[in-house]
């Protein structure tokens, strides 16, 4: 799970620095850090996904968003945005479960907008609430709200790559009777477990399962 989200920062990286303007692998290369080997499978992986394309000038290799990496852009730059409005609102705490629930249906976008809201530390506070105790605690509580977010979302990508599983096992004629009684198993499970927290997670969680056709469950 670490490699992968690792993967998909880098990914992110990638994609908004060719949006801000095409660069060639030694530019790339600097930008962003990454070794050679690693933005070499980068760039074979965005190639192959046709999110970038690539033309050549003279020696060089210049790489470019396409219009299908803007659109796997967009969730990323959704969650960005409305993470930046609850950061600057001067009521942090109910503007940013306002923000929370506008991206709760785009895809791609809860992570990006937790993935901000976790590292940041509210500063605009009541004078009586800025000792280092009181910051430190709202820090870890932002933090922890990241976190049961993060958690939620690996739980339900669990699920669909379990029903991806099952659908692909039936397609070549095989039995995924099984895996289907496991899925519900876990879907009912998950369900005690998100409903026990209570809002705003039960409702996350709920609207998350219902608003999915790729799981196709509706009973809940």
């Amino acid at each position: 799970m670490y490699q992968r989200s690792i993967f998909e920062e880098n990914r992110k990286k990638l994609l908004m620095l060719l949006f801000e303007q095409p660069m060639d692998f030694t530019s790339l290369k600097d930008a962003s850090n990454l070794s050679e080997p690693a933005l070499s499978r980068h760039l074979q992986h965005l190639l192959q996904s046709k999110f970038v394309e690539v033309r050549k000038d003279g020696r060089r290799r210049i790489y470019r968003i396409t219009d299908k990496g803007l659109e796997e852009l967009f969730p990323h730059l959704l969650g960005m945005c409305s993470a930046l409005k609850a950061m600057k609102a001067r009521n942090f705490e109910k503007v940013v479960g306002r923000e929370f629930l506008s991206v709760l249906s785009v895809a791609g976008a809860l992570n990006s907008f937790a993935s901000c809201i976790s590292r940041f530390v509210p500063t605009n506070v009541p004078r009586a609430s800025t000792q280092s105790t009181s910051i430190k605690n709202q820090k870890r509580a932002v933090q922890l709200f990241g976190k049961i977010v993060e958690e939620m979302q690996s739980d339900f990508e669990e699920l669909k790559r379990m029903r991806k599983l099952a659908e692909e096992v039936e397609e070549r004629g095989g039995d995924a009777s099984k895996i289907r009684e496991e899925i519900d198993r876990k879907l009912s499970q998950l369900n005690a477990i998100y409903y026990a927290l209570g809002p705003p997670f039960s409702y996350m969680w709920k609207e998350m399962v219902e608003s999915s056709d790729v799981l196709g469950f509706t009973e809940l």
